[in-house]
């Protein structure tokens, strides 16, 4: 039955005063005839896309305020110079807006490249860092010049052990140069190049690839300090240089020698074989097997029959089965060790005899005759002598 307008007022008057009283309980009219909305699936996808891409597009900046463009990975860019705000921390910045920046862990990050990043050398086979960068909040050391052999001119020699006159002689895993240190990389470290074969290079070869040569024990010695220090590692060797010739190489000197260190050093002789022949039948004669010919020989070697009387560019002959260039021929090579028998016994990591006056050097070099490149051959020369066949090459630990 239909209400009166005076029964509709009352009601009306009762919920605005249900309303206004703060009770809990509102008054809402029923509404007639009224129907719910309906939305279609594609009104509702392009609603959740609007809402889905805003949330995206919309990041944070410092000041709390937001901006139209992303922060993925390829917005962000390094600072024109790699800011370090603080030690093993450095700053990036947002590509699309130069207000938003981010500091993060040095270490372990990928998202920026450090200040000091070593990159290639003009020298083969080396790389540096920029001269004149300078870092107060890093703990990089930082000297005024910074060089090092890159790391595939090192070969990774695996622990091992061979049969040198009937005693096993064990060594631990250590680095060895793959090539003789060539005249380019002993001038680029110690700022002078001794060598005698400073021209003339068979065809194609580069002059500067071939290995160094005219330098006594003492030099090779020096150099090995002297590229460590350069390099940030920690001298093997601690030398006071008591006499220097006028043409600058070193004659005498007292060398002390820590194997505890990672810098760069001379091989001991029990490294030097064990590394030329690569854990070669002990029963073969040279590294390659026990072929004479002069085709196999000269594949593997400079030697007396294809050397032309002088040194060639390092790397040019077939390696051993580690990597190694130019274990026989070419030059010889200076090694650690004093000269002396050696011990009826069986040894571990050997560094050579107690005293002694003359330094051990192994390779054989461009005047040797086949019968004199056995991997197991060894020469003496004192340690102020200077060769044209002599030269060296490094290890680290």
């Amino acid at each position: 039955m239909p209400e009166s307008k005076q029964e509709a007022g009352q009601k009306s008057e009762a919920g605005e005063k249900l309303a206004s009283s703060g009770d809990c309980h509102l008054y809402t009219p029923r509404m007639k005839n009224f129907k719910k909305p309906q939305f279609s699936a594609l009104f509702v996808f392009t609603a959740l896309l609007v809402v889905i891409t805003f949330m995206f597009t919309a990041c944070q900046d410092p000041n709390g305020g937001e901006t139209s463009h992303t922060h993925t990975w390829g917005a962000w860019a390094d600072s024109a110079a790699a800011t370090c705000t603080e030690p093993t921390k450095e700053t990036r910045i947002c590509s699309e807006d130069a207000t938003h920046t981010e500091t993060r862990n040095k270490e372990g990050s990928t998202a920026l490249g450090h200040i000091f990043q070593w990159t290639a050398a003009a020298v083969w086979g080396m790389e540096t860092l920029a001269v004149g960068v300078v870092c107060n909040n890093c703990t990089e050391t930082n000297p005024e010049s910074r060089m090092r052999l890159t790391s595939d001119m090192m070969a990774q020699i695996p622990a091992g052990s061979f049969i040198r006159s009937g005693y096993t002689i064990t060594l631990s895993a250590f680095s060895m140069g793959k090539y003789q240190v060539t005249q380019e990389q002993y001038e680029a470290v110690m700022g002078v190049n001794p060598s005698q074969f400073i021209n003339n290079p068979d065809g194609e070869e580069i002059q500067e690839r071939r290995p160094v040569e005219m330098v006594t024990w003492f030099d090779a010695i020096e150099f090995c300090i002297k590229l460590s220090e350069m390099a940030g590692l920690d001298p093997v060797y601690d030398m006071t240089v008591t006499t220097r010739h006028a043409n600058g190489y070193i004659t005498a000197a007292i060398v002390e020698v820590d194997w505890t260190k990672n810098g760069y050093r001379l091989p001991t002789e029990a490294e030097w074989e064990y590394a030329c022949r690569a854990n070669a039948n002990p029963a073969t004669t040279y590294y390659w097997g026990n072929e004479e010919d002069e085709i196999t020989v000269g594949e593997n070697a400079w030697y007396r029959e294809n050397s032309n009387s002088k040194t060639h560019e390092v790397g040019k002959k077939l390696p051993n089965t580690w990597g190694l260039y130019d274990m026989i021929g070419n030059v010889w090579e200076w090694c650690w060790d004093l000269y002396g028998d050696y011990p009826g016994e069986n040894q571990t990591n050997p560094t050579g005899a107690p005293s002694g006056y003359a330094r051990i050097q192994r390779g054989n070099s461009w005047d040797a005759y086949i019968v004199d490149m056995w991997s197991a051959s060894r020469s003496i020369n004192q340690p102020l002598f200077l060769f044209n066949s002599l030269g060296f090459r490094v290890a680290r630990l």
